[in-house]
């Protein structure tokens, strides 16, 4: 029984494979009720994939920053893409690169500059970048934290004060889907930054790792958050932050958004939107072609 699943899944393997692609709509869509159906597919080449989408609107152009990772190498880098109102799309170019792994490239604005937090816990810290010339153009500016395994920093300002959301692993090898710690200061580049007395503040795999900006709709705070019960960034939730202060912190999920296997999206992960620009990304289950399959049998058997 255990050899017949196992040779169930290595056929699957080989006949399929899963890539992340970018979802983009440009209509005016009810945010707490997406469904995904209605999402233009931004498929890359069959060689990389393109993940954690965030959107800068500059100069009627939407520039889309993504974790992308090229095969076979598994080290992402930081990217972006380009959009007109049109949906021509460029070619990716690469903005960072480090000798170590990056992802979620959390993007802002403060004091008319822009400013990315890139996941960077491959190098156990959580770095600020700021932008010297936009798009391309990227400088190291400070490191927020050091010794630390954080994924998917997330900061937004409120009322004089900096709040950091990140997933945190406090054990070497443990899960960095489960707990979401939160901290904040005063001063954004001090890399004096207090922990929120509930920490962790969320202990749960259905709805703590953040999955995009933390936004306002209609005077309320929301913060999206990844789903990963079923497998890592299954689904998303949007979840209504009802308290935020140096003692007290509470949400609770208002809308959920699902992959139905429809149009063989299998998980989605990340949001964000921005001048009518909604985009998501979705792991897509695609076919090999027979030329693709017979070169991973032959490089499975050593040729």
């Amino acid at each position: 029984h255990h050899l017949k699943k196992i040779g169930e899944i290595k056929m699957k393997k080989l006949i399929c494979f899963e890539q992340y692609i970018l979802l983009i709509n440009f209509e005016n869509l009810p945010i707490f009720s997406l469904r995904l159906a209605e999402f233009k597919k931004i498929i890359p080449s069959r060689d990389r994939f393109w993940a954690d989408p965030f959107i800068v609107y500059e100069g009627g152009t939407y520039y889309i920053f993504v974790e992308e990772v090229v095969f076979p190498s598994r080290r992402g880098h930081i990217s972006y893409i380009s959009l007109d109102a049109n949906g021509h799309l460029s070619a990716s170019k690469i903005v960072i690169q480090q000798p170590y792994h990056m992802s979620y490239p959390f993007i802002f604005q403060y004091n008319g500059e822009y400013y990315m937090i890139p996941e960077t816990s491959a190098n156990r810290t959580i770095e600020l970048y700021k932008c010297i010339g936009f798009p391309d153009k990227w400088e190291l500016s400070t490191i927020l934290m050091r010794d630390i395994v954080a994924a998917d920093a997330t900061v937004f300002f409120r009322e004089g004060q900096w709040w950091l959301y990140a997933n945190i692993s406090e054990n070497e090898g443990t899960p960095s889907n489960d707990e979401l710690f939160l901290y904040y200061t005063d001063d954004l580049f001090s890399g004096n930054w207090t922990p929120h007395q509930k920490n962790p503040i969320i202990s749960d795999v259905n709805s703590s790792r953040p999955a995009g900006k933390i936004f306002y709709h209609e005077g309320t705070l929301f913060r999206p958050s990844q789903n990963s019960s079923k497998r890592y960034g299954y689904g998303l939730k949007i979840n209504q932050i009802t308290a935020v202060s140096a003692t007290d912190y509470h949400e609770e999920c208002v809308a959920n958004i699902d992959p139905t296997g429809e149009g063989g999206i299998v998980a989605v992960h990340t949001l964000n939107f921005e001048h009518g620009l909604v985009v998501t990304d979705a792991l897509l289950k695609r076919f090999r072609n027979p030329a693709e399959i017979i070169r991973l049998i032959l490089r499975r058997c050593g040729f």
